[in-house]
């Protein structure tokens, strides 16, 4: 199964119509089919668009995320923070949405956190907390393990206009 979720907005200078997509995939025989998606962008500035997708089927949280550059902890935190309201908008604290919680067995974080220092780690994880929820997302890996094992999608190689040597694959 899968799920496309497009928004298109005005962003820039020239505020031309400009359509983000992301498309979530997933197996409905073990991740459940969906009772309700949302995409939103993770950033307020509408120069920046970081599309991010929450899912939620009849037994997993999907989340697809691309953040903004993170250099610093302190970075984490609006993209945190705007993933958190959504999710917790989503869940809320109706009875129906309290009962959805309870047969959820899999969180799924997935997308591209540009995260080249390796911030969000088993030491310091992406927690998400609303009224009737905390998760606490990592990889299990150390900040140096995350630095040497995981990368982003969004490095250029060296001599490319955009290199930068703390931002390498």
């Amino acid at each position: 199964y899968h799920r496309t979720y497009t928004d298109t907005r005005e962003m820039g200078d020239d505020k031309k119509p400009v359509t983000t997509a992301l498309v979530t995939m997933w197996d409905p025989t073990i991740f459940g089919n969906i009772v309700e998606g949302e995409i939103f962008n993770l950033t307020k500035d509408d120069k920046d668009n970081r599309p991010c997708t929450i899912i939620i089927t009849d037994n997993t949280i999907i989340i697809n995320a691309h953040f903004g550059w993170i250099e610093e902890k302190k970075n984490i935190e609006p993209f945190q923070e705007k993933i958190n309201d959504k999710l917790n908008e989503m869940l809320g604290d109706t009875e129906e949405m309290i009962a959805t919680l309870k047969e959820i067995d899999h969180i799924i974080f997935v997308g591209d956190t540009n995260d080249a220092n390796g911030l969000i780690n088993s030491e310091n994880p992406l927690v998400l907390d609303g009224d009737n929820f905390e998760f606490k997302l990592h990889n299990d890996l150390t900040q140096e393990d995350t630095k040497e094992k995981l990368r982003t999608c969004c490095w250029h190689a060296p001599g490319h206009k955009y290199y930068q040597e703390n931002k390498s694959p």
